[in-house]
């Protein structure tokens, strides 16, 4: 079969969790089918052959409007009643490329798309009989809303309004596409129940992430994600403001590492106020770093989809195995539920936001340590 795989950029480097999921789509596609990446970014003949070879995909097309065209979008966008994220991608010259890589021959068999937002930019290019997948990977309007709740006045205005937007649209691609999906049963809850969506989830790869038993540093906490992503800022600053210092008073020896690309201001600020913190940014190996640290945390207030620091919800994990945490419903908001001690020194506590947190750490620092490790 032959297939378009249409991304918002291109996979490398990987930075942000849609990234890494098109990276292990296309490895396994390219196996058994001819596939050709179309990434909505500029990258020079050098780079796109470099990520060919690397994916084993048959080409790498890269190409966006320009900034021009891009702002043309958002204003059109912005009339029309799109959401304006939508409009970031509804640029001729994408359309252009689109339209070129279709008509020739021998063609297509299929079009997947990543994200609701590169999906009305896609699809006005492509012949109607054209067979299509988009992979919404999360309900951005899902996202968007609890980001109104949650965010500063004016961008929760702003962030509440695109939600609705982005609610409609993702509404009339249901119906409009022959298959959607998404990675996690609260999304597709939030969207609603239809016959043509359906989750698929994250995988995670059981080699690479494999524990270990090389030595950890005591006391060592780490946050991973993208740190410029809302969800992921308003989590570590609530873990640097609210439950680091209530860890620090139990475990002084404790520490928390923040890795991660994209270091919102907010993030930068709240590191530089708190004690024993370090703010490391992007590493090449996050594995390594999970490995090397005792307790890995994701305490998740905000958000949709499946975030890559655990599977779902928001959670303490331990990096050798098992966690700490509660799934939260549709609405993203989990209950305190008692911790309690868990074969291996891991802790089963509460999603809630007041002590059961700090708590579920300490604990599991603790239990590590009495376990020795294991």
């Amino acid at each position: 079969m032959r297939v378009l795989f249409v991304t918002p950029r291109v996979p490398f480097p990987t930075r942000v969790g849609y990234q890494v999921r098109a990276v292990e789509q296309l490895l396994r596609l390219g196996r058994s089918h001819r596939v050709t990446l179309l990434a909505f970014e500029e990258a020079d003949a050098a780079a796109c052959e470099a990520m060919r070879e690397r994916l084993r995909v048959e080409r790498v097309v890269a190409a966006d409007g320009g900034a021009l065209g891009r702002g043309v979008g958002v204003a059109r966008a912005l009339i029309s009643g799109e959401p304006l994220q939508s409009g970031l991608f509804d640029t001729r010259g994408f359309a252009r490329v689109i339209g070129e890589l279709v008509a020739a021959a021998p063609g297509f068999d299929l079009v997947h798309v990543q994200l609701a937002r590169l999906a009305p930019a896609v699809e006005r290019a492509l012949p109607p009989a054209l067979p299509r997948v988009l992979d919404l990977i999360d309900s951005l309007s899902f996202n968007m809303r609890q980001r109104a709740e949650r965010d500063a006045w004016l961008v929760g205005r702003l962030a509440a309004e695109e939600s609705r937007r982005l609610g409609s649209l993702e509404q009339a691609l249901l119906g409009r596409w022959d298959h959607v999906t998404v990675v996690t049963e609260r999304d597709r809850l939030a969207i609603g129940a239809h016959p043509r969506l359906s989750v698929n989830r994250n995988g995670v790869d059981g080699e690479r992430f494999s524990p270990g038993a090389a030595p950890r540093g005591a006391g060592s906490v780490i946050f991973t994600g993208n740190l410029g992503y809302f969800p992921n800022v308003d989590a570590a600053c609530w873990l640097l403001d609210e439950v680091w210092p209530r860890v620090l008073r139990e475990r002084p020896d404790a520490f928390v590492r923040l890795v991660g690309a994209r270091p919102h201001r907010r993030v930068r600020h709240a590191a530089r106020r708190s004690t024993r913190v370090e703010l490391v940014g992007p590493v090449d190996d996050l594995a390594a770093s999970l490995r090397a640290s005792e307790v890995a945390v994701a305490p998740l207030r905000a958000g949709s989809g499946q975030p890559p620091q655990g599977a779902g919800g928001a959670r303490v994990r331990n990096p050798g195995g098992g966690d700490a945490g509660g799934d939260r419903g549709p609405r993203g908001r989990g209950r305190a539920a008692p911790a309690r001690r868990r074969r291996g020194g891991l802790v089963r506590g509460g999603g809630g936001e007041g002590a059961e947190r700090p708590r579920a750490v300490h604990t599991a620092l603790t239990c590590r340590t009495r376990t020795g490790g294991a």
